[in-house]
């Protein structure tokens, strides 16, 4: 998302630099600064009495490694909470079938042989059957949007005591929208009750429309919704009718997003739409085909197209694409946002086991002569190796429990803001938790297992030596 003004520029590479710098700076002046206060003789005087550092600086060293641990659980966790989000949210009910369905979207312009909407109507007609004439296709419909990334905006109709309607009072619509001739069953929505349009439906019938299960619901919860009347004023300009008879319910599909929760949905066919009026501008002329066919989508596109331009080669097809495609685009923040989230988690672990690796690697160096000594006295190297391991594993759990804190911290205060970024507001849990507790532990028991592995065969006649 918002790719495009992402780039690496001067500026970019100018602050990259400048970090650079001041990090190299800050981190190589620290030990210098340490060796301010040191006299020139209290390495000589300290030289018979200890080899590793002051406790002072072993401390600094910890404390760091520790800060990194920490900023690792904060980013991990981070991380888990929006892969949990985005696992569920690939997983959501879209209550339609996506598999082996093209796309593609058609604008004629407003001129002749475009000129009215009757003509236009008949020319999606004519694609219509061309296309559904081809080889391999299932079935072929058209409607003014595709979930889910339904655009039209949300529809509130008057007052429903209008006189007919038999809608719960207080009811309203999130999502309206025209279909074509088997919407439905080319896109592979369940009908729950009722039917959905046909051949019945025309301008001199009684019009009709199909509602989701949400709506049947919300205007009518105390019954079946089919047989019943919708009536509104709003819809009397746009549809040219005020009453409609409910003949169906189909499931819930997905409309503003996959993340959006279902609204209360309404279809109108096109077969009753009446023509505009003499000069009145066309209604409904931007609508999305959608093809089901059998096998490999993407193999069949390049005929779809070529149908399309046989009828009229100056119309432009735009967003030909598969549903799988469009599915994946629907979800692109949030993807987005969990592949940064990961990325920087795994980083910042690395750069933990890095710190852990070099602490627990100095320490074996510093403690040559002890661990020596240790080994030539009968201690086993399994004890040598607890030794060390020890001390890493310590690191670790320290920065493990200053992190969980910092992150539950951070989850609670920013809670509101993850009901809004995350799918149904995912939060920090214990299995999380727990789950990134585990990984970390482990990293840190493998970059000490390393310098304690290599501790363990110290030779003793070089400590004795020392």
């Amino acid at each position: 998302p918002r790719s495009v003004p992402i780039v690496l520029d001067g500026t970019v590479l100018a602050v990259t630099f400048a970090t650079s710098v001041v990090s190299g700076l800050v981190f190589g002046l620290t030990p210098a600064l340490q060796l301010r206060g040191d006299s020139i003789t209290q390495p000589a005087s300290a030289a018979g009495h200890r080899i590793t550092s002051s406790r002072a600086r072993q401390n600094v060293r910890r404390g760091l490694v520790v800060a990194q641990v920490a900023m690792a659980v904060v980013l991990l966790a981070g991380a888990g909470i929006t892969v949990r989000s985005f696992v569920r949210l690939s997983g959501v009910e879209l209550g339609f079938d996506p598999r082996n369905v093209i796309t593609f979207e058609l604008e004629p312009p407003e001129k002749a042989p475009y000129a009215t909407n009757a003509d236009l109507y008949a020319f999606y007609d004519r694609v219509r059957d061309r296309l559904g004439a081809l080889e391999g296709v299932v079935g072929v419909t058209w409607a003014q949007g595709t979930p889910p990334l339904q655009r039209h905006p949300t529809w509130q109709p008057v007052d429903p005591g209008v006189s007919g309607s038999t809608v719960q009072k207080g009811g309203y619509l999130d999502y309206g929208q025209l279909v074509g001739a088997a919407y439905f069953e080319t896109l592979g929505m369940a009908v729950l009750e009722g039917r959905t349009f046909d051949a019945r439906d025309t301008l001199a019938s009684e019009p009709v429309i199909v509602v989701n299960q949400t709506m049947a619901r919300r205007f009518w919860p105390e019954g079946s919704a089919v047989g019943q009347v919708f009536a509104s004023n709003t819809f009397k300009e746009a549809f040219h009718h005020r009453e409609y008879r409910v003949v169906g319910v189909v499931a819930d599909a997905k409309q503003g997003s996959p993340e959006q929760p279902t609204g209360a949905e309404v279809y109108w066919p096109y077969s009753q739409v009446k023509p505009a009026p003499a000069g009145a501008p066309r209604m409904h002329s931007h609508v999305a085909f959608l093809v089901r066919v059998e096998g490999d989508a993407r193999c069949r596109m390049q005929a779809l197209q070529r149908e399309v331009q046989a009828l009229d080669p100056q119309l432009p097809i735009v967003h030909l694409s598969t549903f799988d495609n469009v599915l994946w685009h629907s979800v692109a923040r949030p993807r987005f946002l969990t592949t940064l989230l990961v990325a920087l988690a795994v980083l910042a672990l690395l750069m933990a086991a890095v710190g852990i690796y070099g602490v627990t690697t100095h320490a074996v160096q510093q403690r040559t002569q002890e661990l020596g000594i240790r080994l030539a006295l009968g201690a086993p190297p399994r004890r040598v190796l607890e030794l060390v391991l020890r001390q890493g594993l310590t690191l670790s759990a320290m920065g493990i429990l200053l992190g969980i804190a910092a992150a539950v911290a951070l989850a609670l205060s920013m809670r509101r803001a993850f009901a809004t970024m995350l799918f149904e507001g995912a939060s920090l849990d214990a299995l999380t938790v727990g789950a990134l507790a585990l990984v970390i532990a482990f990293i840190s028991m493998a970059a000490s297992y390393v310098p304690a592995l290599r501790a363990t065969r110290i030779p003793p006649t070089m400590a004795m030596r020392g």
